[in-house]
């Protein structure tokens, strides 16, 4: 998979929980990590039922360049804000071809 440079256009803004400790009672405290290009597309959409209402869940594939520190700080809480959108990273994998990339499989926060 080679993503062409200006298929890149949305500016991609990695959020960490830094909260001083973890567990029950603390409250989240997110910063950012670093900002960097990606390419997102609209993978699948759903309907659910839940609790009387319709909702709707929607996926993302997220492409960025392969960058060593935000490769390092890849947890569970990680969140992507784009263009006022905040999304959850649900997977993640670094894609090997002649230059590397990650791929985040994301949802919308709610």
């Amino acid at each position: 998979m080679v993503i062409e440079r200006g298929l890149m256009t949305k500016v991609c803004e990695f959020k960490t929980n830094s909260r001083p400790q973890k567990g029950a009672g603390t409250g989240n405290s997110y910063s950012t990590l670093l900002q960097c290009r990606g390419y997102l597309k609209q993978q699948s959409g759903t309907r659910t039922l839940n609790n009387g209402d319709v909702e709707f869940d929607t996926s993302f594939t997220l492409i960025t360049d392969f960058i060593q520190s935000l490769f390092n700080n890849i947890q569970a809480d990680l969140k992507v804000l784009i263009e006022g959108i905040t999304y959850t990273v649900d997977a993640w994998e670094k894609i090997d071809q002649k230059r590397f990339y990650l791929k985040f499989n994301l949802s919308v926060s709610e």
